[in-house]
Parts: C-alpha cells; structure tokens; sequence
C-alpha cells in the first residue's frame, strides 16, 4: 500500500516531503507530542504548493509576465521618444532612464525646438514647430494606448485565473459533498449530474460553498419557503426529494422519483451521455415492473 501511494504521489506531482510527514505513525495517548504535525498548516502548505505548481503549468499568463512585456515596451518606448526628439542618449544609458526623466528632456527639447521655431519667420522652421508639435501629440496617445493596452490584458489574464481557479474548488466542493451521501450503484453518476446542472442553473457557487443568486442576493430554497446557506444544503434537498437514496426501491423514493419519471423530465437536464444511461435505466426499471 506505501509503494502505491508513493508512486501516486509521485505522479501527481506531489511534495515528498509532505507524503513523508502525512505518514508519520499515530501518537499513543490523549494528547500529541509538541512536535507532532499540525494537519491544518500541511494542509496550507500543500495548497500553496499546488496553487504555484498550477500556475507554471497551466500556461496562463499572469502578473509577473504582464509586468516583463510592459518593461519591455516601456523600454521601446523610451528608445523610440530618444531617436525621435534626437536627445543624444547611446543605447547603454536609455537603460538608466526613468520614464518621467525621459519625458522631462523630451518636453524640454520641444520646448527649446518650439521656441526657436517661434523667434523665426523662416517657412521651414515653422513646417518643423506643426512636425514637432504632431510628434508630441503621437507620442503621447501612444503612451495613453499602450497604457491602457497593458491594463486591459492583465484585467483579462486575472479573470481567466480567477475562473478556472473558482472552477477547481467548485469541482472538490461537489466531490466532497457527494462523498457524503449514499448513491445506487448504477445510477450514481447520473444522479450527481443532474444535481449539479440543477444547482449550478439555479445558484451562483462560490469557493466556500455559499449559495447566491442574482448578483449576490439570497438563495432561496428549491421549495421557495426559505433559503440555502450552503452547498450541502442544496444537494441535500435533492438527494431526499428527487429519491436517490439507495435504500428507496430503484432509487425512486421521494416525491416520485422526478429524474427518471419519463423522457421529457430527463431532456435538458443532463448531458448526453447521462440522458443515454438515464433512458437505459429508465427501460430497465420499466421491464422490471411488467
């Protein structure tokens, strides 16, 4: 059984450090030893783990490779405002520049340009003050548009995390609440996921299982007499209600057994291929009666 769980372990990517500590032998006696280990910071401690070891491998892109492209163009842009204003800064130094210093010598040199395009009557300087002045106004909606670029990205990048880490605990959240109750061997999967397209259509889920709905109102219950205060709560109901207990016969206790009771109950609830298992279920219940 070690060597099972090692190579599991093993497998999942999981610190060995933690499987060593998780199999520490039990303590004899009323109360642990001071060094025994406190099974709620292994518990963080392999969240974070896990939380990290996600992020490298999901490919998601976050924070930290926001905040490397936007150095990258901010360096451009430092470059590009140097050759366009002609500041005489060499390659080497552009690299020491901050931005504002950059945008000080810019609007100075602009300043200087446009007052000796202004102390002269000649065509030519004023043509090169009206290219000066629209290369200044370029190079500024540029900065607002790369700015506002980069903000956009990493907005979105944050919500595709935030989802696919919502939908990770939202998954262990009905998986531990499944593994609660008990479930007709046969059925069990079809049973689960029609709890789940009944609760996820009904409610907003969140990571610690509270129930909401309607942009954070309430959850009231499925009977409209009160409300739900967690997950558990929900999937209770509907596993007493819809009779999926494997004591009532077939599974069909309850109010009747509404899950199975004919093809236009079980169409849009389920997916399709626990509408196929649930329609072989239904057949077979239906031959046992005759």
């Amino acid at each position: 059984m070690t060597k099972l769980l090692t190579e599991f372990w093993a497998k999942m990517n999981y610190p060995p450090d933690v499987l060593r500590t998780l199999l520490t032998p039990d303590y004899e006696g009323d109360e642990a030893p001071e060094d025994y280990p406190d099974a709620a910071l292994l518990a963080n401690s392999f969240a974070e783990t896990q939380s990290k070891l996600f992020k490298s491998t999901s490919g998601l892109f976050t924070k930290e490779d926001m905040d490397v492209e936007f150095t990258k163009h901010r360096a451009k842009q430092i470059s590009d405002i140097n050759k366009a204003f002609g500041l005489g800064h060499s390659r080497s130094q552009l690299t020491d520049l901050e931005w504002k210093d950059v945008l000080t010598a810019a609007k100075a040199k602009v300043d200087a340009d446009i007052q000796e395009a202004t102390e002269s009557t000649d065509e030519t300087l004023k043509s090169k003050l009206h290219d000066l002045q629209n290369e200044k106004i370029k190079i500024m909606q540029e900065k607002v548009a790369l700015e506002e670029s980069i903000d956009t990205q990493v907005a979105a990048k944050t919500a595709t995390l935030e989802a696919e880490l919502n939908k990770e605990s939202v998954d262990r959240l009905f998986h531990d609440i499944y593994d609660e109750f008990k479930w007709p061997e046969g059925s069990k999967h079809i049973y689960q996921d029609f709890i789940r397209n009944k609760v996820s259509s009904k409610y907003e889920i969140h990571r610690d299982g509270r129930l909401t709905m309607d942009g954070g109102k309430d959850a009231i219950n499925f009977e409209g007499n009160g409300h739900y205060t967690h997950l558990k709560d929900a999937v209770k109901y509907l596993h007493e209600s819809e009779g999926m207990d494997p004591k009532h016969k077939g599974g069909q206790g309850g109010r009747g057994g509404a899950i199975f009771s004919g093809p236009a109950s079980i169409e849009g609830e389920l997916s399709e291929n626990s509408k196929a298992m649930a329609e072989r279920v239904l057949a077979a219940r239906k031959d046992g009666l005759r």
